[in-house]
């Protein structure tokens, strides 16, 4: 059902990385990704910095990290 959407609908939105391989797809290798969805927080050398992290748990750690990237 999701797929005929994809593909016959064009449901789409940013971000959105659609593969053939599906599961078997390289990427989701390379990632480590568990589930979909998935949530990276790259920096801006587009190193995976933190993965899988949301709400309350993410915003406890963005003081640390800006001031680790921006000195401040």
């Amino acid at each position: 059902l999701w797929k005929k959407a994809i593909e016959e609908d064009g449901l789409s939105w940013p971000g959105q990385i659609r593969l053939a391989e599906g599961w078997e797809a390289p990427l989701f290798a390379d990632w480590e990704v568990p589930s979909v969805p998935t949530t990276f927080l790259l920096d801006n050398r587009g190193v995976i910095m933190l993965k899988n992290i949301r709400g309350a748990e993410l915003e406890a750690e963005m003081p640390e990290l800006l001031a680790k990237y921006t000195g401040k």
